[in-house]
C-alpha cells in the first residue's frame, strides 16, 4: 500500500469515517421514530411527529448524495489516480510517457499508429498512487487492430481523472479537433516539439482555454517532463489531499449508499402515507447498515418514547 492508502486505512480504523456513519445512523433512527409515532400512536401526535420530517429526509438524502458523488475520490485512492496521455498519432505521447516514467517502456518511432494498446505505468506523486497510461493515437483507421486500440484509448481517457492532450503544433490538419468532446476542464494541453514553433497551435490554445484546460509547451531539446510532473502533482493533491477521506471507499459502499438514497427519495414522496414512508426508511436503513451499522428496533422505540413522552 502507498502512503495515502495507509493513511486511509488508519483513519477508518481510528473511526474518522465511523463518526460520519454514526451521524447518518442517528438521523435514520430519528426519522423512523417520527414515522412510527404517526403509524402507531394517537392522532394528537401527528403535528409534532410530522414536524421537520420532510426537511430531515431531504437533508439526509443530500448528505448521502454528496458522499456517493465523492466515490470517484474513493476509487482514486483505492485504485490509483488515473492519467491518460491522449492525442493524435505521432504527436509525442510515448516520448513524454517514457520521460515521466523514467524508462523506455513505450516504443517511440516516426511511424503514426505505433502504439496499438494501453500501456500503463504506476507512479507515486505526493504520497498517492498514480496510474499513467500511454494510449493509441486517436484517428480514423481501417486497420482493425489499431481501430480497437483507438476505441480503448477513448474509453480509458473518458474514465480518467485527468487527461494530458499532446499535440504537434506543426499539424496543419488540426486532427486534434476530432476529439474535442473529450476535452474537459482541468485537463492539460501539451504542445509537443514547441521548439519548432507553435504557429499551428493557436486554434488548439483557444479551444483549450475556452474549455478550462491549462496549456504547456514541451520542447524536444529539454524534456519538460519535470514541469508536467509538477502540474500533475498539483492536480492529484487538489483531488485527494484534503484532510477528510471519501466516505465511500469501496464499490460495495457506493451500492449501499445508492440504495439508501432511493429509499429516502421514495419516503419523501409518500409522507401522506406514513406506513409506506416508514417502510422505505427501514429499507434505506438496511442498505446503510452495511456502511453505518445496524439500526435496531429497540433504538427506534427508545427514540419514540423519548421524543413524544409516550406513557407519561
Amino acid at each position: 500500500a502507498n502512503a495515502a492508502q495507509a493513511r486511509q486505512a488508519l483513519r477508518q480504523l481510528e473511526g474518522a469515517l465511523g463518526q460520519k456513519h454514526q451521524a447518518w445512523r442517528d438521523k435514520l433512527i430519528d426519522l423512523l421514530a417520527r414515522l412510527e409515532a404517526l403509524v402507531d400512536f394517537p392522532e394528537d401526535l401527528v403535528d409534532s411527529a410530522l414536524e421537520g420530517v420532510s426537511g430531515s429526509l431531504t437533508a439526509l438524502r443530500d448528505e448521502l448524495v454528496e458522499a456517493l458523488g465523492d466515490g470517484r475520490r474513493g476509487r482514486a485512492v483505492r485504485e490509483g489516480y488515473r492519467v491518460a496521455l491522449v492525442g493524435p498519432p505521432n504527436a509525442g505521447k510515448s516520448s513524454l510517457f517514457n520521460a515521466l516514467t523514467g524508462r523506455d517502456t513505450a516504443i517511440v518511432t516516426d511511424v503514426p499508429g505505433t502504439t496499438r494498446d494501453i500501456i500503463e505505468a504506476e507512479l507515486e506523486m505526493a504520497g498517492f498512487q498514480v496510474r499513467l497510461a500511454d494510449t493509441a493515437g486517436l484517428r480514423s483507421t481501417g486497420d482493425v487492430v489499431e481501430a480497437e486500440g483507438v476505441r480503448r484509448a477513448r474509453a480509458w481517457a473518458a474514465d480518467a481523472e485527468t487527461r494530458l492532450w499532446v499535440i504537434d503544433p506543426s499539424d496543419r490538419k488540426e486532427t486534434w479537433r476530432d476529439d474535442l468532446a473529450l476535452w474537459s476542464e482541468g485537463d492539460l494541453l501539451i504542445l509537443h516539439k514547441a521548439d519548432q514553433g507553435v504557429m499551428g497551435a493557436h486554434g488548439a490554445i483557444e479551444e483549450a482555454r475556452a474549455r478550462g484546460l491549462d496549456v504547456m509547451s514541451h520542447s524536444t531539446h529539454e524534456s519538460g517532463a519535470g514541469a508536467v510532473r509538477l502540474w500533475l502533482e498539483d492536480r492529484v493533491v487538489a483531488m485527494l489531499g484534503s484532510g477528510e477521506f471519501p466516505a465511500a471507499t469501496r464499490r460495495r459502499h457506493e451500492a449501499c449508499l445508492s440504495e439508501a438514497i432511493t429509499g429516502l427519495e421514495r419516503a419523501a414522496a409518500e409522507l401522506d402515507e406514513p406506513e409506506l414512508a416508514a417502510e422505505d426508511v427501514r429499507l434505506a436503513a438496511r442498505a446503510l447498515a452495511q456502511v453505518a451499522g445496524r439500526v435496531a428496533t429497540e433504538d427506534v422505540l427508545d427514540r419514540v418514547f423519548a421524543a413524544f413522552c409516550i406513557g407519561k
